[in-house]
């Protein structure tokens, strides 16, 4: 009997020992739950980081799109400009800008006999055919000039000359010649409706006004036109002056005291020459400066590397000034410069500092035709090495 009894004992779980294990199983539990509440509070914190980022990463796209759309509209806006800088220039509305950059160009001329010619032996000794050809060979422009003028007429005559064209032709440059044959009384008001029915017709045209060499000192009609054309910025042709400085007797210059002979001719195309000469060359201290719209820049991706110490470039329809662009090394070295297989240029160069720097070396202050390739050889592979490109500024 306490033999059973002591079995039964060994096998009875002490209530205290339970409530322990519940309370374990509780505590344990209640971690578990912590550490998933954790886990779940991270996931979330995890999911709302990336939420986040990707809304960064998506307004950062945004700007960039924004962006890009900006550089877009700028570069289709250059472009519009560009064309319409072109179609302006095909249109014939810069008759200066047009002779830079040798594109084709008409000119009308209105005004009495000495507009007309007259006193030349034939038509190629006129003072307009000299000026076409000035023109051409100066700017390499072709020159269409149509002439209205009549012998022994006046301004009048001129306004009613303009009037009666059609405004079809797109006159780059108009040429005034009035003024012998004019009475002082309302010469003024003649000559300036000249000027604005160009002007009206035509948008954009240039004018010169010629102050006519019969006229021999300058006369309240001269002095008219030096006042209207300073009022409208237009410049004007003294052939007073120009005949004044010569040093030839007025009588050596014209064929019946009136109409100048051919030399007298001469001289209208330099003077009407020279002012569309000096207008190309406002603003500049020098005869001729470099032309930054002409200039081209080939960086040495677009060469063809032949071998260690060559260059190529296959390229056509450029010309101008050519410069090379590198980094200069100490000592001495030779590089040979040849265009379309043909003309060779042969540099020497010596850097005498230990230092290479970069620079821009213009090959000579001669103009070069590329009409197929241009090829510039080295002869020290480092030098090649440091090849950047090349410059070539036109006219």
């Amino acid at each position: 009997m306490r033999s059973s009894e002591k079995k039964k004992r060994r096998y009875t779980v002490s209530p205290v020992f339970l409530l322990f294990c519940i309370i374990g199983f509780l505590l344990c539990f209640g971690v578990l739950i912590y550490m998933q509440y954790q886990s779940d509070k991270r996931s979330e914190e995890l999911i709302a980081a990336v939420e986040a980022g990707n809304m960064a990463v998506s307004e950062l796209s945004g700007k960039l799109d924004s962006q890009q759309n900006q550089i877009d509209e700028m570069r289709q806006s250059a472009k519009e400009e560009k064309e319409e800088f072109a179609d302006a220039n095909s249109m014939g509305r810069n008759f200066y800008q047009k002779l830079k950059h040798g594109q084709d160009v008409k000119i009308l001329i209105v005004g009495d006999s000495i507009g007309n010619g007259d006193g030349a032996s034939d038509d190629s000794h006129k003072w307009e055919n000299l000026l076409r050809e000035q023109i051409k060979k100066e700017y390499h422009s072709n020159v269409d000039i149509t002439n209205v003028s009549m012998g022994g007429t006046t301004s009048f005559a001129g306004f009613a000359r303009v009037s009666m064209l059609s405004g079809e032709e797109d006159f780059d440059l108009a040429i005034i010649c009035y003024g012998q044959n004019d009475d002082e009384e309302n010469f003024a008001e003649y000559y300036e409706s000249v000027i604005q029915a160009l002007l009206k017709k035509y948008d954009g045209i240039e004018l010169i006004s010629i102050l006519e060499s019969a006229q021999k000192e300058y006369t309240p009609k001269m002095e008219t036109i030096k006042w209207i054309c300073g009022a409208y910025s237009i410049p004007t042709a003294d052939t007073i002056a120009a005949y004044n400085a010569s040093e030839i007797p007025y009588a050596e210059l014209v064929s019946d005291g009136v109409h100048p002979n051919n030399t007298g001719h001469q001289i209208y195309a330099e003077v009407i020459f020279g002012v569309i000469r000096d207008k190309l060359t406002k603003n500049r201290l020098t005869e001729w400066n470099l032309n930054s719209e002409t200039a081209q820049y080939f960086s040495s991706e677009k060469f063809e590397r032949i071998d260690d110490k060559t260059w190529k470039l296959s390229v056509s329809g450029v010309s101008g000034r050519i410069a090379l662009y590198r980094n200069i090394l100490p000592g001495e070295e030779k590089i040979t410069i040849t265009i379309d297989d043909e003309q060779e240029i042969k540099l020497e160069e010596a850097w005498p500092l230990e230092l290479n720097k970069p620079d821009f070396y213009e090959i000579s202050k001669d103009f070069y035709e590329i009409s197929d390739s241009i090829t510039i050889q080295f002869d020290r592979k480092d030098s090649a090495d440091y090849f950047l490109g090349i410059l070539v500024v036109g006219m």
